[in-house]
């Protein structure tokens, strides 16, 4: 969703429940600290803090770890709930993620039901498999790439891509060199 995506659809919020639509970005405005609760719920870690994206829109923090909760509790969400709700419209219109032909929306499309949703500048990316396997993964400098590089592997590792799917992307037009090692805690 782009600046005006995420702006029109906090105006439409304030104004159905009635709350100020001159201060529904401030994060102590109802709908930021409904959503507040709900990143704490679902990644199970507390705010810590708070900045303001690009787009003038409250950033509420989590961890790495907390990333990969979320991603885990929207790929096993059980019917009716919010969070499948949510997994079950990422799905079929993977396009709405991040655009055509992007590294969220091909990973969505070229998967079975896995899940990926990445942050600005390629700081924080969530994956998880339709089965709940999950992955975070935040690299500070700003750049897809490193995050293609490292997402790769993970996917793979998961079961949410089968080896090798990426090395070469059309559609991306990039070349995975395949020597990366990627750390996981057991």
């Amino acid at each position: 969703m782009n600046c005006s995506g995420k702006q029109a659809a906090t105006l439409a919020a304030a104004k159905l429940n009635g709350w100020s639509t001159e201060t529904n970005m401030d994060p102590n405005h109802p709908l930021q600290l409904i959503i507040k609760d709900s990143i704490e719920e679902i990644s199970g870690v507390e705010v810590e803090s708070v900045a303001v994206d690009g787009c003038g829109v409250p950033l509420f923090s989590t961890t790495v770890t907390g990333v990969a909760q979320s991603f885990r509790k929207l790929g096993l969400a059980k019917a009716g709930t919010a969070e499948h709700h949510v997994a079950q419209e990422m799905r079929p219109h993977p396009f709405l993620i991040a655009g055509k032909n992007q590294p969220n929306t091909l990973t969505i499309e070229d998967s079975n039901g896995s899940l990926s949703k990445g942050g600005a500048d390629g700081e924080v990316l969530g994956i998880s498999t339709a089965e709940g396997a999950s992955v975070g993964v935040r690299v500070i400098d700003g750049g897809l790439t490193i995050t293609t590089v490292i997402a790769i592997p993970a996917l793979e590792k998961i079961g949410a891509l089968p080896k090798g799917s990426l090395l070469e992307h059309p559609k991306l037009g990039v070349t995975i060199i395949r020597r990366w090692n990627v750390g996981w805690g057991h």
